[in-house]
């Protein structure tokens, strides 16, 4: 992996300090929030690992099957359900506005979209090491707001690849007093990523320009990370089909 940029590395604390009024202000919640860090005992559920000594009580993907009543009587209760099977994957509900396609001369890596009704955004893609899932949420608990940021990655390459990945999700995570989940224990040794963070933010539920900060951040990020040339699996020389195919 290439060395982050500086822009993208700040990008999940330009969440934490958006709306602060100033830098003594700033200063103040940062503290706060080390306090709070410091006070909250972690929860552990029983498929969860969890890895973080705070814990904001936010299960960042519910689970649960939901189901909306049948349009007749004639239909099953299970013909409009959804039961979501990842703890890291998150299914908006709502249109999607597309703002970006990281590509790599002419292959595309993959779509970036931003969900300004749910305020969260979103990017599925892969390139020659691997296929990614990311996405952002940010909502309200006890007047307090927060960004859940989760990650979904899968059919790395290289163990290495999968190990500066995590360690560069555990420790923005840390940096912004963040609740870090790893769902998957060992997971670079199957070459599988899990992750969730739930950090506490100062940014307004509804900000647009927030979102489209997230999303320009995050296209940056994959341009510079996620951007490997495809080769063949079979000889390494030869280039691959279009990432477009994995698209969502």
């Amino acid at each position: 992996m290439k060395k982050i940029t500086l822009i993208l590395a700040s990008f999940p604390l330009l969440l934490c300090c958006a709306c602060s009024d100033d830098s003594s202000n700033g200063a103040t919640a940062e503290m706060e929030n080390s306090d709070k860090a410091s006070a909250l005992s972690t929860k552990r559920g029983a498929n969860d690992s969890l890895d973080s000594a705070v814990s904001y009580g936010i299960v960042p993907v519910d689970t649960a099957k939901k189901c909306n009543p049948p349009a007749s009587t004639e239909l099953t209760d299970d013909y409009n359900c959804i039961e979501p099977l990842s703890k890291t994957e998150y299914i908006f509900r709502t249109e999607a506005t597309p703002l970006y396609t990281p590509s790599v001369g002419e292959k595309v890596l993959g779509y970036i979209s931003a969900f300004y009704e749910e305020n969260g955004i979103q990017y599925s893609g892969r390139d020659g090491t691997g296929a990614y899932g990311v996405y952002y949420r940010l909502l309200e608990k006890d007047s307090q707001r927060y960004v859940v940021w989760l990650w979904s990655n899968t059919m790395y390459q290289a163990e290495e690849l999968c190990e500066k990945d995590l360690k560069y999700f555990q420790e923005e995570c840390t940096r912004n007093v963040g609740e870090f989940v790893d769902y998957i224990k060992d997971d670079c040794a199957a070459k599988t990523l899990s992750l969730s963070c739930v950090m506490p933010t100062n940014s307004e539920l509804g900000d647009k320009d927030v979102l489209d900060s997230i999303a320009a951040d995050l296209d940056a990020f994959v341009l510079e990370n996620w951007s490997t040339p495809f080769k063949s699996r079979f000889d390494g020389d030869e280039s691959a089909e279009s990432a477009s195919s994995a698209s969502p």
